[in-house]
């Protein structure tokens, strides 16, 4: 598949976390605020957070430090 060829193939990395969309994240936009602030519960914001700690933990970043 395309995800397992980008991982082995690919020069930038892919994560395991899927952003789903949801109509917060153009609403926050639209506002100018993060969709962390706009609507901290909606699945953007859980997804991103989630994303975030895939990141950390995988480039093993800890409070804000490499």
């Amino acid at each position: 598949d395309s995800v397992g060829y980008l991982r082995e193939e690919g020069r930038v990395p892919v994560y395991d976390t899927v952003i789903r969309r949801t109509d917060k994240v153009p609403e926050s936009s639209w506002a100018r605020m993060a969709v962390q602030a706009w609507s901290p519960f909606c699945s953007a914001a859980r997804d991103y957070r989630a994303w975030v700690a895939e990141l950390t933990a995988k480039e093993g970043i800890k409070h804000g430090k490499a």
